[in-house]
């Protein structure tokens, strides 16, 4: 079950972080970028997967401004055009059609891959970007690594048990946009 259809340009999504960096829905375009931040903190996505998450509204970006004038040089490369916003952190959900738990429809999703560049994490940004894909849905679901179970802990997620390969498996219940 697809998500909602919004548009990917609308700013009224944007929401700043404390570090400076402003968390949206990712914008046409911006596929590459995503990618680039998943792949390297090393995590396995598929391609198709972004792009249907980019076109459809659900992946989510951190971005700084690309002028070296207002950032350091130490956030992160410059964009490939040198002008557009950097993405420091991106997130990346799929819907799900039924919790499989109770045989109900919910508008659940799951984090398919969220990461931060080095240099911006334990600066809200994850935090930030979790909270942007949470905010539409009535269930948030993650299967991550035991190592990020407390950053889960730290947002809510209870945990409900591990998957196949030993990672952890969390749900954070939600109100939308609450």
């Amino acid at each position: 079950m697809p998500g909602p259809v919004r548009e990917n340009d609308d700013r009224s999504d944007d929401v700043p972080t404390p570090s400076g960096a402003v968390v949206r829905r990712a914008r046409e375009g911006e596929t590459v970028a995503v990618l680039r931040v998943l792949e390297g903190a090393l995590l396995d996505v598929e391609v198709a997967t972004v792009r249907t998450a980019v076109a459809g509204g659900d992946a989510f970006v951190a971005v700084r401004d690309a002028d070296p004038a207002t950032t350091a040089d130490r956030t992160g490369p410059a964009s490939d055009d040198g002008e557009s916003p950097v993405v420091v952190g991106a997130l990346v959900r799929t819907w799900v059609d039924r919790d499989r738990s109770t045989g109900t429809e919910t508008r659940t999703v799951t984090v398919e891959a969220v990461a931060v560049r080095p240099s911006w994490r334990g600066r809200g940004v994850g935090t930030a970007l979790v909270d942007a894909a949470a905010g539409d849905v009535d269930r948030l679901t993650a299967t991550f690594r035991p190592s990020v179970r407390p950053f889960y802990a730290s947002l809510g997620f209870e945990t409900t048990g591990t998957a196949d390969d030993d990672r952890v498996v969390g749900v954070l219940n939600r109100t939308p946009d609450g």
